[in-house]
């Protein structure tokens, strides 16, 4: 609530597509919104041609069958991904497709279910590859989306894994999972299985700390001038 108007809100007024993938992160989040009483919310499932037909049709299945659990809808939007580094253009496709359908769902909000280890990885990454000061803002609570009148918004950036695992099993769903995560060859996957886990055990308050400094960060270079926002590289960061 706090990210979508605050207390003076009412609920109803939150209309809230959440971006749901299959996997266990994406659903706790649409477990935990859709089971509010007087919350308004559709699930958003894009279908790029990045993965098998198969699996993309496995993850249609799997979550019709939790819109109907909950008693709420799931839209579906197809994108091709286009030429260049195909993380970063199935990213671009991806927000694309989802604002297009928050629009036509009548949404103010789209939210996604990245945790804080998400977040840690996006950090790591941002410092091992000498990015900017904007990149250390990592994964943004809120953000304007590309059309007017649509916010994104991460609910879950102080949450774990295992704590969106644990929703799903209480909720009976069983999620996928995406053997991509499990590349060792992938820079962010190599994180998350090699450095991340060991980091969240030995400071078990991570996400918290994470968002506490992030916001911090992005508080600073909020009250930049234009143009030094531009000389550090905060233009066009799609975080």
């Amino acid at each position: 609530r706090s990210l979508t108007g605050g207390p003076e809100v009412a609920d109803a007024m939150r209309p809230t597509l959440v971006a749901v993938s299959g996997g266990a992160d994406s659903a706790a989040l649409a477990v935990a919104l859709a089971t509010l009483d007087t919350c308004r919310v559709v699930l958003g499932l894009v279908m790029h041609d990045l993965r098998p037909a198969e699996l993309v049709h496995d993850d249609r299945r799997r979550l019709d069958s939790l819109a109907r659990k909950l008693g709420v809808r799931l839209i579906t939007e197809h994108c091709r991904v286009g030429e260049g580094n195909a993380e970063h253009a199935a990213r671009r496709a991806r927000y694309s497709a989802l604002e297009k359908m928050a629009a036509e769902a009548g949404c103010s909000f789209i939210a996604t279910g990245h945790h804080a280890h998400d977040q840690l990885e996006t950090l790591l990454l941002a410092m091992c590859r000498g990015a900017s000061p904007a990149a250390m803002r990592g994964i943004l609570r809120v953000r304007e989306s590309q059309t007017p009148g649509i916010r994104v918004i991460r609910p879950a950036l102080t949450e774990t894994p295992d704590s969106a695992a644990a929703v799903c099993r209480a909720f009976g769903y069983e999620p996928r999972t995406d053997a991509t995560n499990r590349d060792p060859a992938r820079a962010r996957a190599w994180l998350r299985r090699r450095v991340v886990p060991t980091l969240a055990e030995r400071f078990p308050g991570l996400g918290e700390c994470l968002d506490s400094t992030t916001a911090q960060l992005a508080g600073l270079l909020s009250g930049l001038p234009a143009e030094d926002l531009a000389e550090i590289g905060l233009e066009g960061i799609d975080t």
